[in-house]
């Protein structure tokens, strides 16, 4: 007599979905100086840096707030361009 043979079910692994888009790491903390340019006009730009405050920019003339015109967050900063308008770090 020839034995038979016996099956034996097997599970097949799943692919786990990874869900993207990812959440975006901050590395603020890596850079010596990094401003998002979101205060309100006429502000001064507050450094998450390294170097914190020591790096903030001051505003000279009038450097507005501009949520339409930006890339990345909530709002730029806006240059006039007869006033002579920048950011310095004293």
């Amino acid at each position: 007599m020839t034995p038979t043979a016996t099956h034996t079910p097997t599970t097949t692994p799943t692919a786990t979905a990874t869900p993207f888009p990812q959440a975006l790491l901050d590395w603020s903390s890596a850079f010596v100086g990094v401003w998002e340019m979101e205060e309100a006009s006429n502000g001064t730009r507050m450094s998450t840096g390294a170097c914190t405050s020591d790096c903030d920019l001051t505003n000279s003339g009038t450097v507005a707030q501009d949520t339409v015109n930006r890339v990345l967050g909530g709002a730029s900063a806006s240059f006039g361009q007869v006033d002579g308008d920048y950011l310095s770090c004293d």
